[in-house]
Parts: C-alpha cells; sequence; structure tokens
C-alpha cells in the first residue's frame, strides 16, 4: 500500500481536474476542509485548497504573470517553495490524521489546482511520497470553455474586460499555455513513470473509474464503488471546432498535434470522442458579443441581477 500517499490532480484549465478531484473525494481521499467553493461555471465546486492556489498565484504574481502563463516555466526560489509546500502538507497531514479519529478512514489527502501544473518539480522533490493524477482534454474544447467563462465573468465583473477577453482576441494565448501545461504533465509522468496516472476528461465522462485506476496502480484502499459525481451533461465537447488563426502560425499548429498525441499515447484512458478542428480566418465581428447575448437573455430569463 502508498502509505501516506500525497496526490496532487493537475492539468490545464477547464480539462476534467474538478470532475477528477470531486470523484476522488467521493472515493475517499482527503482534500481540506478549506476550499475555493463552486460558482456559475463550476456548479459542482473546484475541490481546491485555498492555500494552495494562494500559494500558486503568489509565485505566478512574483513571475510577472497570471494563471494562463505560457512561454518557458515559472521559477521560484528553491527555500521558499520547500518552506510553503511542507507547511501546506504538514496542515494536510494533520487535518487527515484528525478526520481519521473522528470518523471512516481516509488513507491519503489529496490537492487540486491546475497552476500545479507549471510547478511540478518542486511539489514532487519536496513531499514526501507524491503521487500525480493528471487529466487533459484536446486544446480546442479548453479554448472554447475558456471563452465561454470568460464571457460569464465579463458579464458580471466588467471591469475586469482586458484580462477576460484576450481570448478572444488573441486565442493564441491560451493555446500556448494548454502547451506548457500539458508538456509539464508529460515531463513528470516520464521521469515519475510508477507515481502517475494520466486520463482524458472524455474518459471519466465515458464512466472510466479514476479511484479503481488509482487504486489498482498505487494499492490504495479507496472505495471503488461510490458515485463519482460525474454528470457529462454539464460539459460541452463539439465533434467540429472553428478556431481563429489570429497569432497562430503552423509552427504552433504542430505543436499542439504532437503534444494531444503524446498525451494519447501515455494516458491510461485515451480519448475517444474530441473534436475535429477547422482553422479559419478571423472573422470580422467578435464572437464575445454573441456569447454576451446570450448569457444576457439566460440571467433575464431566471431573473439572475447582473451587469448589463
Amino acid at each position: 500500500m502508498a502509505e501516506n500517499a500525497e496526490i496532487i490532480v493537475t492539468g490545464f484549465h477547464r480539462s476534467g481536474t474538478s470532475m477528477a478531484m470531486q470523484a476522488l473525494a467521493r472515493a475517499g481521499v482527503y482534500v481540506g476542509n478549506s476550499l475555493i467553493g463552486a460558482n456559475s461555471s463550476n456548479q459542482d465546486g473546484h475541490y481546491e485548497d485555498i492555500e494552495t492556489v494562494r500559494l500558486h498565484d503568489d509565485w505566478l504574481l512574483q513571475a510577472g504573470t497570471d494563471w494562463c502563463h505560457h512561454g518557458s516555466l515559472p521559477s521560484v526560489d528553491s527555500r521558499n517553495a520547500s518552506s510553503r509546500i511542507r507547511g501546506i502538507a504538514n496542515r494536510l497531514d494533520t487535518q487527515l490524521r484528525q478526520a481519521n479519529t473522528h470518523g471512516e478512514p481516509m488513507p491519503c489527502w489529496g490537492l487540486k489546482d491546475p497552476r500545479a501544473a507549471l510547478f511540478l518539480d518542486h511539489w514532487f522533490n519536496e513531499l514526501d511520497n507524491p503521487h500525480g493524477v493528471f487529466v487533459y482534454r484536446h486544446y480546442a474544447s479548453c479554448l472554447l470553455s475558456l471563452q465561454r467563462r470568460q464571457a460569464l465573468d465579463l458579464l458580471m465583473k466588467p471591469e475586469l474586460g482586458e484580462i477576460n477577453v484576450r481570448f478572444w482576441t488573441n486565442p493564441a494565448v491560451a493555446l500556448r499555455s494548454w502547451l506548457l501545461h500539458n508538456q509539464a504533465v508529460l515531463q513528470q509522468l516520464e521521469r515519475t513513470p510508477d507515481r502517475c496516472v494520466l486520463l482524458s476528461q472524455e474518459a471519466q465522462i465515458a464512466g472510466e473509474c479514476l479511484a479503481t485506476a488509482i487504486s489498482n496502480a498505487w494499492s490504495l484502499n479507496l472505495h471503488t464503488d461510490a458515485d463519482s459525481g460525474v454528470d457529462g451533461r454539464k460539459t460541452k465537447n463539439a465533434r467540429t471546432v472553428q478556431l481563429e488563426t489570429i497569432d497562430v502560425n503552423d509552427a504552433l499548429v504542430n505543436e499542439l498535434e504532437e503534444t494531444w498525441e503524446a498525451l494519447q499515447a501515455h494516458a491510461l484512458a485515451p480519448a475517444t470522442n474530441f473534436p475535429e478542428v477547422d482553422w479559419v480566418e478571423p472573422d470580422t465581428t467578435t464572437p464575445i458579443f454573441d456569447e454576451l447575448e446570450a448569457l444576457n437573455i439566460r440571467w433575464d430569463d431566471i431573473g439572475v441581477p447582473h451587469v448589463a
């Protein structure tokens, strides 16, 4: 049995990491008692430890970037990384022991944050018994999901317009960030293959039992018959996707496809329902306004106050 296992759940944003963490929590993985709550774009909850998200945001801010970072991996002072990661681990160790004295024993704790993909070397270097659960989704589906979510954010928080509109004015930002996150995941998988599991979001929706997969891989005593809570009706995965070629060249397209194929090849449960991409020249209209109009109608219909 993987005694005192520490599980890091990560992958690019909108790839199904919350879905995976929810399934593991229902199967008996302790996720902490201070989590980011649900919202309109993630109705079942994020299952993200607040301190862990704050840690990653601090590191990204120090590097002069944000959660959709792309390019090279951000640098972090090793002493700061050691101190803060050990602090989070010690807190979760203590909480797990306390929880186990008052209820049904849980075999290990886990934490989830898409940003963790950018700092996997620090987590795996500092934790005593780290394991990775990595989730991926096709880059086109991730981009469309980000555009829908950021349209909602723009509707509710217009002051964040510059941050949110970038996914329409320069979609290559999200695509390059998808590359960086998933290439970092693949690198960790190659470094520690016996400690990592990779599966697609589509496989989770199709019924692949993550708890069973990692119980078998790492001899964890999880409740493999627990309801995962996965509801595929809440996820949109189009069969054909049109993407605009704004700041997208052949080299980027080739790298996206090569990385996607590598993920598929290394996955315990690869995707079978992913989109075909049709690259088109930029439209003269901005699709964000279509998204905003649809959201305005939606909020009006259900009577939710919002900023028009």
